[in-house]
């Protein structure tokens, strides 16, 4: 993964997608997906498969959907940088949460996306 400065990527709003390119777009910065390092917890994940049916490996290829969008999530954390993601993989779109520690992306969660986040990853907006 690698990381450049940039002004673009800055949401107006909470639910304002930050990208739809074949590369994350976050704030200040640009996370080309080359070789990328994914982490999650275990037992997270487990519970995450239970609950949704979706494990973290599944959700973690939705990264490399071209027309991924990313948006920020600054609702569900007071100590870190969230953000979701809307992505097409293995035969679903998903919605995945995740965070950056130590340059790895860490899955927080995920599931497969309601229909009015799949009209939201279909228009593209």
């Amino acid at each position: 993964m690698h990381c450049r400065d940039t002004p673009e990527g800055t949401a107006k709003s909470p639910l304002e997608p930050l990208s739809r390119q074949p590369f994350l777009t976050l704030p200040n910065c640009i996370l080309r997906l080359v070789d990328p390092v994914f982490e999650w917890d275990d037992e997270k994940d487990a519970a995450n498969q239970k609950k949704h049916g979706v494990s973290f490996s599944a959700a973690s290829k939705a990264f490399f959907d071209p027309f991924n969008i990313t948006m920020a999530d600054p609702d569900h954390s007071l100590d870190e940088e969230r953000f979701l993601l809307l992505g097409f993989a293995t035969g679903s779109i998903f919605v995945v949460s995740f965070t950056e520690r130590d340059d790895a992306v860490r899955i927080i969660s995920c599931r497969k996306a309601n229909r009015k986040e799949r009209r939201l990853y279909g228009r593209g907006s």
